[in-house]
């Protein structure tokens, strides 16, 4: 298997290194920035909702940003600790640090969320489902979260019907910056991490490296061993981004990003009491990931065209090694995964008019899965799409979209998008609200799986619908609004007892309100989000599993002096269904009750000189007893400290 992947690897390096040096149509990355320098130190500017650089109260859409300066000031140290606060997400983590982590948008399933980092597609092509693992990604080296709401396939294609998720890491600014940080806490946890960064001349890069280890928790609530063992988990990352001006007008661009990691597991079910996950004391799982990028891009001296060319490969990995042991036998096991996906996008953008953008693309990906059970398996799929954003007055905002994309195994599929916004200045209000399908590809392990695939499989589609209504006050010190959402899922993937394949058997419905307020000034900011989520299996009503229909997310920052700053946030999660499969085959899975919780964090810091700065945090601040998913365990009250350098 590693023979396997370092050969992807290499040929990933051979492949964007020749598209950097031999693409015909010069441009920027899709879904990453145009001008970083202007789209990050301008946090009302968002690229996610159009593929192009657009104010914030400009878009119809639901997005959400977290800046730099919410990382730093929240002190998280993982990605899915910041997306707990964000309305309309649920992170759902199987098990403590290293555990299966998904994220439900809106209702839809975790493989309706297309995660993008640096423009590059995440989502795991040998996954049966091809959803993405935040278990994996560390805060460390983000620049910024782009959260958009809805179906967006107009603009991403598959993998998106209930949002994107696109994450921006550090690039370079200006003069040459370095940092160092290290920490310790609970659960004998360890991370360190380095950046760097500089511009000189024509060329600017950055460079960050981290290592983070710990010993964990147990990943489940019952012992098969009787005696409860931690399960560990370590990563290892490296990330590098390259940009070379080639004349005012004309940028290549160059960007990596590696990761590795060994995570201790437990599993079951086993029938006999007390059943559910049970503890397996040499169970471990390897993942890792490569993925690359390449890009140039060509922007007239006025902005109005701009035209780009983007290449990108992306390649996991996953391993799991069960040896003999006392508790599920003395057999020993191993599996495999492997996944690639090679894409190429042209860009383009165009302004013929001071009121009108058009913003158009095509793109080719392919992607690949090798599976013990199946071999090699291959799929490709292409896509065309357009956008025109019209602007009324400077007040009313429309853009709307068409897309068609074919797959080689079920055919073609056309997708559309309209959004609207309109502004009333005067009064700080703004109505926004947007209509959009999307569709879902089958993965290549639902298709081909020697015991559970279909090739007669057709996508799964959707369809999103919100309206919404902001208002500032106060000199846009006290912002606040409410919006209502509903999305239909048509076509979903479930499995037939009968025939043990993968069809299309289900519909499921969700809508809900998401409703916010927030106030900033200077040294203080809050905000608190509340959002309603009905999601129901239209087949018998019931609510889907792990998605809570109440959620509240609050978070305070405090910069009471100069060198020192604090932070408070609360996420309470409402009750919620879950399956217990801990019953004998061909019985139905249990639907059981999981109780509400309420998580709160703690974090400080002080800049002691100007090259140090000493912080900490408590995270589950009341030790509370929760569980996410049934049968597995959640880390408690856990305390971290540490040190940066930044010279």
């Amino acid at each position: 298997m590693m023979k396997s992947f370092h050969r992807t690897a290499a040929r990933a390096a051979r492949f964007t290194i020749g598209a950097l040096v031999c693409a015909a149509s010069p441009g920027l990355s899709a879904g990453a920035d145009e001008n970083p320098k202007k789209v990050y130190e301008l946090p009302g500017i968002v690229v996610v909702a159009d593929l192009a650089e657009t104010p914030l109260d400009q878009t119809g859409s639901s997005v959400t940003v977290i800046t730099r300066a919410d990382i730093e000031r929240s002190q998280k140290a993982t990605v899915l600790e910041l997306l707990r606060q964000t309305p309309g997400l649920d992170v759902v983590q199987s098990g403590g640090p290293g555990g299966q982590t998904s994220v439900f948008m809106r209702g839809g399933a975790s493989e309706h969320t297309l995660v993008l980092i640096d423009g590059v597609e995440m989502n795991d092509p040998s996954s049966p489902n091809g959803a993405y693992d935040f278990a994996q990604l560390s805060a460390d080296n983000i620049e910024r979260i782009e959260i958009l709401r809805g179906s967006q396939s107009v603009l991403y294609g598959s993998d998106a019907i209930a949002g994107v998720i696109s994450i921006i890491t550090r690039d370079s600014k200006g003069p040459s910056q370095a940092s160092f940080v290290a920490e310790l806490g609970s659960f004998n946890t360890k991370r360190a991490s380095a950046f760097v960064s500089s511009t000189r001349e024509r060329v600017s890069y950055t460079l960050s490296a981290s290592r983070f280890e710990t010993d964990g928790i147990s990943a489940t609530t019952v012992s098969g061993t009787g005696i409860p063992e931690d399960d560990s988990f370590a990563r290892t990352s490296i990330s590098g981004r390259m940009r070379y001006s080639v004349s005012p007008s004309v940028t290549a661009s160059l960007s990596l990003r590696a990761l590795e990691s060994e995570t201790e597991l437990d599993k079951g079910f086993l029938l006999s009491p007390p059943g559910g996950v049970r503890e397996d004391p040499n169970f471990v799982g390897k993942g890792r990931q490569l993925f690359l990028q390449s890009a140039i891009k060509y922007a007239s001296s006025d902005s109005r065209w701009r035209i780009s060319g983007n290449a990108a490969v992306s390649a996991h990995s996953r391993e799991t090694l069960d040896l003999p042991d006392n508790v599920f036998g003395p057999g020993a096991s191993n599996s495999f995964f492997e996944g690639e996906q090679i894409k190429f996008r042209i860009l383009g953008q165009a302004r013929p008019l001071d009121w009108n953008r058009i913003v158009a693309g095509v793109e080719t990906e392919r992607e690949q899965v090798s599976l013990k059970q199946i071999g090699g398996v291959n799929a490709r799929t292409t896509g065309f799409f357009l956008t025109d954003r019209v602007n009324i007055a400077d007040r009313l905002f429309i853009n709307a979209g068409l897309r068609y994309d074919d797959h080689e195994t079920f055919g073609g599929q056309t997708t559309y998008r309209i959004t609207g916004s309109f502004q009333v200045r005067e009064t700080g209000t703004r109505v926004r609200g947007s209509f959009s399908t999307g569709f879902n590809a089958p993965t290549l392990v639902q298709l081909y799986d020697a015991f559970s695939g279909n090739r007669n499989l057709s996508p799964e589609k959707s369809d999103s619908r919100e309206i919404g209504i902001d208002q500032s006050l106060l000199s846009q010190r006290l912002r606040f609004g409410a919006l209502w959402f509903s999305s239909d899922f048509s076509n979903m993937f479930g499995f037939d007892p009968n025939t043990f394949q993968t069809i299309n058997i289900n519909s499921a419905s969700a809508e809900g309100a998401e409703i916010y307020a927030q106030y900033s000034r200077p040294d203080f900011r809050a905000r608190i989000d509340y959002t309603y989520t009905k999601s129901t299996n239209d087949a018998d009503g019931a609510q889907l599993i792990r998605r809570p229909k109440n959620k509240i997310s609050g978070l305070a920052a405090f910069e009471p002096a100069d060198r020192i700053a604090a932070s408070l946030s609360v996420t309470h999660v409402g009750s919620r269904d879950d399956f217990n499969f801990d019953v004998p085959f061909p019985q139905a899975p249990i639907r059981v009750r999981l109780d509400p919780y309420t998580l709160v964090a703690l974090g400080a810091s002080y800049q002691f000189s100007d090259l140090w700065r000493v912080f900490g945090r408590v995270e589950n601040l009341f030790d509370e007893d929760y569980e996410e998913v049934l049968f597995f365990g959640t880390p408690g009250r856990a305390v971290y400290a540490g040190l940066r350098l930044t010279p």
